[in-house]
């Protein structure tokens, strides 16, 4: 299996949900799901889902919702926090439709300090 030992563990953690469906029915914006998840990750120092297994990591991915970054780390602003959760949301017709009309939102949201 392509999901086997610590390497595929990892792996998981950034997989959107649709690529565990039968078919898997995979498009960029399953992409932008797994840019999410690796934001997520940068910016509370955790990734969205952690598990034990790779079947756990594959059920919290499925089931179960991210807590949002600003609740992770308070220092994280609002509208970085939600577009993170945006890129995560379980269906992929609630996310971004594509790369570009993510950057739009970025370019709001950067830079964080000023």
């Amino acid at each position: 299996s392509k999901f086997k030992g610590v390497q595929g563990v990892v792996y998981l953690r950034y997989a959107p949900p649709e690529q565990f469906a039968v078919p898997a029915k995979l498009d960029a914006r399953s992409d932008l799901y797994s840019l999410g998840a690796t934001l997520y990750h940068m910016i509370t120092g955790r990734p969205p889902f952690v598990a034990d297994s790779a079947q756990d990591t594959i059920n919290k991915i499925c089931s179960e919702e991210p807590v949002p970054p600003a609740q992770v780390l308070p220092e994280i602003p609002k509208p970085v926090s939600d577009l993170v959760i945006r890129l995560l949301a379980k269906a992929p017709s609630a996310r971004y439709p594509s790369a570009a009309d993510l950057l739009k939102d970025l370019e709001q949201v950067a830079p964080w300090d000023e």
